[in-house]
């Protein structure tokens, strides 16, 4: 798809369970498990990863049955053998404002389930040289910085 549709991607309710798309005023989360996404008070790079993952990276929304949609998702982790450590919350707008060279980074769907209301995905955008002027690893590797730090104004430890 190119940029412009997957941007377009956004105006659409993505699941016929989802409350709304996502909008520019919501908080979403990214909830952290332990020893993977947080070590020795510190968020990890890794908990950001999935970012380039074609299923996107999970986050709760928290203005739709956020408590619920939490509450899943531990059950979900400690059932892998995860252990639930804590989440981390962002502004959408913020997300949506990370830009390169004028072209926005990452793109934001409402994937709500019939379990989890609140559920949506962050994709990166895989910008091409001639927009990002970047080379592959420096783009990945500026886009693992850039969600980080917005990622990183707010942590609730459990």
């Amino acid at each position: 798809m190119s940029y412009e549709e997957l941007l377009a991607l956004e105006n659409i309710k993505q699941s016929q369970v989802s409350p709304s798309i996502v909008m520019d005023k919501e908080i979403v989360v990214r909830v952290l498990f332990s020893p993977k996404h947080y070590l020795d008070g510190e968020i990890l790079p890794v908990a950001f990863e999935q970012i380039f993952s074609s299923n996107g990276m999970s986050i709760l929304r928290v203005s739709h049955c956020f408590s619920l949609s939490l509450t899943k998702t531990i059950t979900q982790l400690e059932q892998d053998g995860v252990k639930y450590i804590g989440y981390t919350s962002a502004k959408v707008q913020d997300i949506r404002d990370i830009k390169l060279n004028e072209y926005r980074v990452f793109y934001i769907l409402d994937t709500a389930t019939k379990d989890k209301i609140g559920h949506a995905d962050i994709f990166a955008i895989r910008l091409s040289i001639d927009k990002c002027g970047l080379p592959k690893k420096a783009f990945k590797n500026y886009i693992r910085q850039q969600i980080s730090k917005v990622f990183n104004t707010l942590l609730i430890i459990q």
